[in-house]
């Protein structure tokens, strides 16, 4: 699947085809899964908006592989759209009548009441620096709210922030075996004799899948439960940060663009900008804010505490307006 700004780019994923489709404007909208940012990455990437909702207020019955073990929470299934206003009615419509699980989802927004905090990067020395129009982006963000709702915006750091990904894959690590999907419940795949089938082009898994499924074993022998008291401690500081209805926090969505086809491999741990929010189970919306000097889609976060999903997107829809949102990757026509 290609990015439509960008044929030689990935849409991103693993909700990729999804994103790609609704920013070439060949659905309206469209639903993506999110267990590690494949509803907000794609949507990143491919310049629309997308919402990971608070876990376990959208229904995730027969929903394959199942997810049953503690990083079950990190698992959601939310909107995807071209544009902001269509979240709520989208995200409204999926959760049906289970809909008193956002009690305060009609709720107006007082702008001239929020606080917003923000990091412009992950501190990870591990990952791509965040680019340097992205992170302008994201305080020119700041600064509208700043200048049009005189409210506070503080820049903070939180450290833990960039072993997100760690604490993920520990996490998943005693989940859902990737090894055994890949034999379609058989039995657990040999790994190494699988990598070195790969090596002369006998082996129909992906070099990715492989990887993923090899770290996944990696970790697996790691003590998970120190991992799971990290996460709490994590989440700790995010709620004291954001406190209560009006707290909203802003973070990178990636940190590149230009990621060409058949280089993903070795960019996993970038997703830690993405399931940070998974693993600490808050709701989180991913914005459009135009594109860059290349042509390619920039993009930002806006996260809150749980069962908060009307702020975030709240704060979507303000953004949309003020930043114009999705930019159609092909010439328009009026007639």
């Amino acid at each position: 699947t290609n990015n439509p700004y960008d044929l030689s780019i990935i849409p991103g994923g693993s909700s990729g085809g999804e994103g790609a489709l609704i920013s070439s404007a060949g659905s309206i909208i469209g639903i993506g899964s999110d267990i590690g940012g494949s509803i907000r990455i794609p949507s990143y990437f491919c310049g629309i908006f997308g919402h990971k909702v608070t876990p376990g207020v959208v229904p995730s019955e027969g929903i394959f592989p199942p997810y049953k073990s503690e990083a079950a929470p990190f698992f959601t299934t939310g909107p995807m759209c071209r544009y902001a206003i269509d979240l709520k009615p989208m995200l409204k419509a999926m959760v049906g009548d289970q809909i008193y699980r956002l009690p305060k989802i009609d709720s107006l927004v007082d702008f001239s009441k929020i606080r917003i905090f923000y990091m412009l990067e992950s501190k990870n020395p591990w990952v791509t620096p965040v680019s340097p129009e992205a992170k302008i982006a994201i305080l020119k963000v700041v600064s509208h709210f700043e200048k049009t709702y005189n409210v506070s915006c503080t820049e903070v750091n939180i450290e833990e922030m960039g072993d997100a990904y760690t604490m993920w894959i520990l996490a998943m690590s005693n989940s859902v075996s990737t090894s055994l999907l890949m034999t379609n419940n058989k039995g657990e795949i040999n790994l190494l004799l699988e990598t070195i089938r790969k090596l002369f082009g006998q082996s129909s898994h992906t070099l990715a899948a492989l990887y993923f499924a090899f770290i996944q074993k990696l970790f697996s022998l790691l003590p998970i439960k120190a991992k799971f008291s990290e996460i709490k401690e994590l989440k700790k500081q995010l709620l004291e940060i954001l406190e209560d209805d009006y707290g909203v926090f802003l973070y990178p969505s990636f940190p590149e663009i230009d990621v060409k086809h058949d280089t993903t491999v070795f960019k996993c741990n970038h997703t830690c900008y993405t399931s940070v929010f998974n693993v600490t189970n808050l709701p989180v919306t991913q914005c459009a804010l135009g594109l860059n000097s290349n042509g390619m889609p920039l993009g930002v976060q806006v996260a809150a505490i749980e069962y908060n999903d009307h702020l975030t997107i709240a704060v979507a829809e303000e953004i949309e307006k003020v930043f114009g949102g999705w930019v159609p990757p092909f010439k328009a026509k009026h007639n």
